[in-house]
């Protein structure tokens, strides 16, 4: 077979177990599979490893899967019987398979995360259960472990959406893949074209501008393909290649020694007003250092949150293709982190009144724009054992309020979803205007 047939055999697989085959497609399915011994062992193969993950706990995914690979390879020997055992599989398709995958929405889990600080409404602690999405890792490394047994270690900064349990897309940043045998035709995807696996372990490395991807095999063999499909190249072992402009060359240099710059055009802004509010009408402190977050246990307690100030006269909005805003994460020493949950949610609302959008250094709780009448943005989680790290959001939902602005000044709230579970709750700490404690918020713009 040629990689872009493996590519649709398994593309088509997947809508099948997915329930969104449409008929023409299930006949294209169906010629691929009788006419050729090598899509019928691929089917089969990857069929029944779908199959026996509706059977298994997580902890023994990838083990049972190889088990299984292993049952059909040693019993496929005759190319009549695996007419039949694929003609069983798309009857056990149709009667079995799709109500149990129901259960399963999940993609792939987070198996492990080193120091690692994310921007992601994903789970992000591990072996979490990860569906479709993003998940944008700022430092740190993490390992993910996609259903169809590829093992995937992601390196900061990097930015990735999870399509499937045979796909997935590295928009930036770099990333070290395992495909064993359960995962041939594992699909690695870059801007400008993607990378199929034919049982191997290899590198992918996008730069942060998305304006070339290079490819490096360690074991075994993939192919190469430009976003179009009319280039194509075969890698092996200590192989490299450059994909740039749909362009496909072979590169001389390892990665160690290879340069992927960011994007010069990338705009940051960095707010011209913090402020720290406390529930009660407290006095508030300063922002100048930290900016306080808090949910109490009760609706007497002292609540904090904090409003975020960007003016952004000069910037051309309708340029911009996406956005994110990023918190740094500094120590604040103030209550138990026991007496918080393990993971912390936090949100970020858009203030859609411009008349609050201006405020003064003596703003309290009670004067001040609040959650319930403003935008949600997005979210992200903290562990309570964090006492560092870079997070934050990048969502639609945020690019969407940024050029719907027509004042050129944006105002955040910062919230903390998760309430303390005992009085005395460690307040969290994101750093603060002078930078002292840590790096200040800070809005990327990227055209």
């Amino acid at each position: 077979m040629t990689p872009q047939e493996e590519f649709r055999l398994t593309s088509l697989l997947e809508k099948q177990l997915n329930e969104n085959l449409s008929r023409s497609e299930m006949t294209e399915l169906e010629n691929l599979v009788l006419n050729s011994d090598e899509a019928r062992d691929l089917y089969v193969e990857l069929a029944s490893q779908h199959a026996g993950l509706l059977l298994l706990e997580e902890s023994l995914v990838q083990e049972s899967l190889q088990e299984k690979t292993a049952q059909v390879r040693k019993s496929t020997k005759s190319s009549w019987w695996k007419i039949g055992a694929a003609a069983l599989v798309f009857l056990a398709a149709g009667f079995a398979i799709h109500p149990a995958l129901s259960r399963f929405q999940h993609v792939a889990v987070l198996v492990d995360s080193e120091n690692a600080s994310w921007v992601s409404s994903l789970p992000t602690t591990p072996r979490s259960r990860l569906p479709q999405g993003y998940l944008e890792l700022k430092s740190g490394v993490a390992t993910i472990r996609f259903l169809s047994g590829a093992s995937l270690v992601l390196e900061a900064p990097a930015k990735m959406y999870l399509e499937s349990r045979m796909r997935c897309r590295l928009e930036f940043g770099s990333a070290v893949i395992e495909a064993p045998d359960s995962a041939h035709g594992f699909v690695v995807e870059t801007p400008d074209g993607y990378a199929v696996d034919h049982g191997t372990r290899f590198a992918v490395a996008v730069s942060p501008g998305q304006r070339s991807s290079a490819f490096e095999v360690v074991d075994g063999e993939i192919s190469v393909l430009s976003r179009d499909k009319d280039r194509e190249m075969r890698l092996k072992g200590n192989e490299r290649a450059l994909l740039k402009q749909g362009r496909i060359e072979k590169m001389e240099q390892p990665f160690s020694e290879t340069s992927m710059e960011p994007d010069s055009t990338h705009h940051l802004v960095r707010p011209d007003a913090l402020a720290n509010l406390i529930q009660n009408n407290e006095v508030n402190t300063t922002a100048a250092s930290r900016l306080l977050v808090k949910k109490s246990i009760n609706q007497a307690g002292y609540d904090r949150r904090c409003l975020l100030s960007f003016d952004l006269s000069g910037v051309d909005k309708e340029r911009i293709k996406s956005a994110g805003l990023h918190l740094a994460l500094v120590p604040c020493n103030r209550g138990f982190a026991a007496h918080l949950p393990k993971v912390n949610q936090f949100s970020v609302y858009g203030v859609s009144n411009p008349q609050q959008e201006t405020w003064t250094s003596g703003i309290r709780w009670e004067t001040a724009p609040t959650p319930e009448r403003s935008i949600h943005l997005g979210t992200f989680t903290v562990s309570r054992s964090l006492t560092g790290g870079s997070f934050g959001i990048r969502t639609p939902e945020l690019l969407n309020f940024l050029k719907s602005d027509d004042n050129d000044r944006v105002t955040f709230i910062l919230c903390r979803d998760t309430s303390e579970t005992h009085s005395g709750g460690m307040i969290h700490a994101f750093g603060g205007s002078d930078g002292l404690l840590g790096p200040g918020p800070v809005l990327e713009l990227v055209p």
